[in-house]
């Protein structure tokens, strides 16, 4: 029975543990109506206090034994979080990156999960709520594979409306789990800041993944499996970025890692099943992209393990995923639906459209699984016998070719959109790829990999394949290369440090690299390695601190906008699916200054229409100041002249829009141009 544990596994439960909580706890909170940051802190305290109380219990009793391996774990995690994202200033996204901003701004303001827009208020009907409303059918129009429902859509680019309700409906888009905790960020330090709860939940993804590589592969893995994922350009930009992936990843590979565990304790442990079952569930309430690996990891564990005391863990395991799961249910049925209803619709649509793409992936998934159940229901294996020469074979044309491939998919050509081998290969490198691989055959060749932490980890590597089809590659590839950031980075990350490992060790016993000394061996795999981590963070480098800020100098020019005026007026901002940039600024300026906003529908309304908007506005005592991008001419609206009363600017940088690869940032010039609307003189 292995009861010890790593200090890292501890540290990872004193730095996500007490950060979950509390999100969630906000969450709960804010779903009923009263936001309560007191109560998600006190939570969250209390929770740290357990993790450490039980943290002194297990030193002890000489349970905790802390190695050269978890201190360089412990200072890699710290270096790259330092690289990634200086603590020392604030780092205020609030454009393209702003969706969670906005989100906990609104909860702060508003305490609960029900904004309330004085612009859309005034608007007494949907015909004119509408043309503030960027619906479903205006974001298909525009290229984008969304359902076909024309009245629910898009107020100011960032929150879920639906214009047929009386109020309009405004809510959060995103399901606002990681929100929420942004919210407790922005009430303690400001909105400027809020950007910093991101360092926990970075933290945590990267003290997960090792983890994750010291449970599969042993010590050296950890650091190893933790600087292949930690050192290249997806970390270096996203770990200071407000999105939820890092924190997804991070609860989805706490789960795993719970699993893993559950293998190599001897006697049955409900309590570590229901901890896993709770952190998978929240990773899915986190992230929808999350679902097919939690639906995997636990079918695996419910249908196929048998174990003495498994149906107790099952039960926990299950109950643990539940809780989660009906919140989810709740969001789904009302804040989130919007959320739920386009990415369902949208993957759906996928789904129907790459048929041809995901048949055969699904047919070698299904055939790797049928082997899997085989090889765990078959009799042990006393001793790994040498493999014979037409699967040794067929094993080395499959890694050639995969090899293969990711070395032509690095050279992608700029005008066609990068496939997603192109972006796993940029992520990690062709080297780290075709380490993955290497990883994962090394992991299916054990005598019964259909038991132990191994099993486990290969059968969860299966989304890294399923999902790849279904991601969004027309926009920018730094953009649509988040969805690795879960599951297919960190898994490939470990399997190549398992890869890189069993090199320099010659295993498996047959060996690699056979007829070759062991210190020649050693030298070329740390040779490869070293050249990967050189690549990686040469790749990197364009992205970290400063140079990854993604429209820096947002903050600032909502704040300069919502300076015009009188603080009643309306803002009213010019779409962006017309390509350009003025409403990205709507969300934004209504979270950090409070004014009210709205951003035109696509096709822009008719000079009639915007007549009845400012008539509308007009009636309730509140002006309107016309915004639009310096590119644009101002639209017309019927009866009053656009006098230009001031201009506002930023020269930023974001992911550069086109789909050559490697990504790159761009500089971003915008130009807004404020116009008030005066009565128009007689002819």
């Amino acid at each position: 029975m292995e009861r010890r544990v790593s200090p890292i596994a501890l540290l990872l439960a004193a730095c996500l543990l007490p950060t979950a909580t509390a999100s969630w706890l906000a969450l709960v909170s804010a779903e009923a109506g009263r936001f309560a940051p007191a109560l998600a802190v006190a939570g969250a305290s209390l929770v740290l206090l357990a993790v450490l109380g039980y943290a002194v219990r297990a030193a002890s009793r000489g349970q905790v034994a802390f190695d050269a391996w978890d201190g360089l774990t412990l200072g890699l995690a710290c270096a790259l979080i330092w690289a990634g994202m200086p603590i020392a200033r604030p780092w205020p996204v609030y454009l393209d990156a702003s969706w969670y901003l906005n989100t906990a701004a609104r909860i702060d303001a508003d305490g609960g999960l029900r904004f309330e827009s004085a612009a859309m208020a005034d608007l007494d009907t949907p015909e004119l709520r509408r043309m503030v409303t960027s619906t479903f059918a205006d974001q298909r129009a525009a290229g984008l594979p969304f359902p076909s429902d024309s009245t629910r859509g898009f107020f100011a680019q960032a929150f879920a409306a639906r214009p047929e309700r009386p109020d309009g409906g405004l809510g959060p888009y995103h399901p606002p789990f990681f929100a929420s905790g942004l919210a407790l960020a922005a009430r303690g330090f400001g909105p400027d800041r809020a950007a910093l709860a991101a360092l926990p939940w970075a933290l945590a993804w990267l003290l997960s993944i090792a983890v994750v590589a010291r449970l599969a592969f042993g010590g050296p893995a950890a650091p190893l499996a933790l600087l292949l994922a930690g050192i290249g350009p997806l970390f270096g930009y996203y770990a200071g970025q407000p999105y939820a992936e890092l924190a997804a990843g991070a609860l989805l590979l706490a789960g795993l890692a719970a699993l893993m565990q559950l293998e190599r304790v001897g006697s049955a442990s409900p309590g570590l099943a229901g901890a896993a079952g709770l952190a998978l569930g929240l990773a899915g309430l986190c992230k929808l992209d999350t679902l097919p690996a939690v639906a995997l990891a636990a079918a695996w564990w419910l249908v196929v393990r048998r174990r003495p005391g498994g149906r107790l863990e099952g039960r926990a395991l299950a109950i643990g995923l539940t809780l989660p799961a009906l919140q989810g249910l709740v969001l789904a049925l009302g804040p989130s639906q919007l959320y739920y209803r386009l990415n369902g619709g949208g993957v759906w649509r996928r789904l129907i459209d790459r048929l041809p793409t995901l048949a055969p992936i699904l047919l070698t998934a299904a055939v790797l699984i049928g082997i899997a159940v085989a090889l765990h229901r078959s009799r042990p294996i006393a001793r790994r016998p040498a493999l014979p020469a037409p699967r040794r074979l067929l094993g080395s044309l499959a890694v050639l070719a995969f090899a293969l491939a990711s070395l032509a998919a690095w050279r992608v050509p700029a005008v066609s959109p990068p496939p997603m081998l192109s972006l796993l290969a940029w992520s990690l490198t062709p080297l780290g790829v075709w380490a993955a691989v290497v990883g994962l055959v090394l992991v299916l060749e054990q005598p019964r990999p259909g038991r132990g932490p191994l099993g486990t980890l290969a059968l969860t590597a299966l989304p890294l394949v399923l999902a790849a089809p279904l991601v969004t590659r027309v926009l920018s590839p730094l953009y649509s290369a988040r969805r690795f950031l879960p599951l297919a980075l960190p898994l490939a990350a470990v399997l190549a440090a398992g890869a890189f490992l069993a090199l320099a060790r010659g295993l498996p016993p047959e060996g690699l690299l056979p007829g070759i000394r062991p210190g020649l061996r050693r030298g070329l795999t740390w040779s490869i390695l070293a050249l990967l981590l050189f690549a990686g963070n040469q790749a990197a480098l364009p992205f970290r601190a400063g140079g990854g800020r993604d429209f820096a100098g947002g903050a600032a020019l909502a704040r300069q906008l919502g300076r015009a005026g009188q603080a009643q007026d309306v803002l009213l901002f010019s779409s962006t699916l017309d390509g350009m940039d003025a409403g990205r600024l709507a969300a934004p300026t209504w979270s950090l200054t409070g004014r009210p906003v709205a951003v035109l529908g696509s096709p822009r309304p008719d000079p009639e229409g915007l007549a009845a908007l400012v008539a509308a506005w007009g009636a309730a005592g509140r002006e309107v100041i016309l915004v639009t991008d310096a590119r644009q001419d101002p639209p017309i609206v019927e009866g009053f002249d656009l006098v230009e009363i001031d201009r506002a600017g930023v020269v930023s940088q974001a992911p550069a829009p086109d789909p050559s690869m490697p990504p790159r940032m761009a500089p971003l010039g915008i130009e807004l141009v404020m116009h008030a609307l005066e009565p128009a003189s007689e002819p």
